[in-house]
């Protein structure tokens, strides 16, 4: 999908199917990651605000205390892999924006991680710490074409067996949700 201009902030909709399950050792999952060839993409300190909506989710997301994505998402909670549409907004006033946000909208909760990123094909691969919640690995897979489409279930199935995930440590719903539980 293409990005599109609003007012010179570029606007990105997206589509990934996608899965999130605890973890106790990322030993075993990094050496999973090296024996598919998965590519290390750096660490990601990311802080993200939830605000209320009717639907879905809106977060503004701050990566490495620099870069600011306003994401608002739809997803079903479920176990098993689950489609994700979503919507990025990036803006060089970040600051601004968040502080607009915060003064005028309640915030739900903030969530403070550490994210390792690994790529492999149109995989992202999130080793993530989370403040007050634990360890987790997540694992979204970009659907950018109909063939992309096509190929999600296998690619997930492929993955879900490499990184030995079961429906036992299988998590339904955001980390929002999770910590306020």
């Amino acid at each position: 999908m293409t990005p599109l201009l609003w007012r010179g902030v570029g606007v990105r909709l997206l589509k990934n199917l996608e899965i999130k399950s605890k973890c106790k050792d990322f030993k075993k999952i990094k050496l999973a990651i090296k024996r598919i060839n998965a590519k290390y993409n750096g660490i990601l300190n990311q802080t993200d605000t939830y605000f209320p909506v009717k639907k879905g989710r809106l977060k503004m997301r701050v990566i490495n205390n620099k870069h600011y994505e306003l994401i608002y998402y739809h997803r079903a909670n479920r176990k098993n892999e689950r489609y994700s549409n979503y919507e990025i907004v990036n803006f060089k006033n970040g600051k601004e924006v968040l502080s607009l946000l915060s003064r005028s909208l309640n915030i739900l909760c903030t969530i403070k991680k550490k994210r390792e990123l690994y790529i492999y094909e149109n995989v992202r691969i999130h080793l993530d710490t989370v403040q007050k919640l634990g360890k987790f690995i997540e694992l979204e897979i970009v659907c950018r074409t109909k063939r992309d489409e096509n190929e999600v279930h296998r690619k997930m199935n492929f993955l879900k067996r490499e990184f030995r995930i079961t429906g036992n440590n299988l998590v339904s719903v955001s980390y929002s949700d999770l910590l306020l539980k």
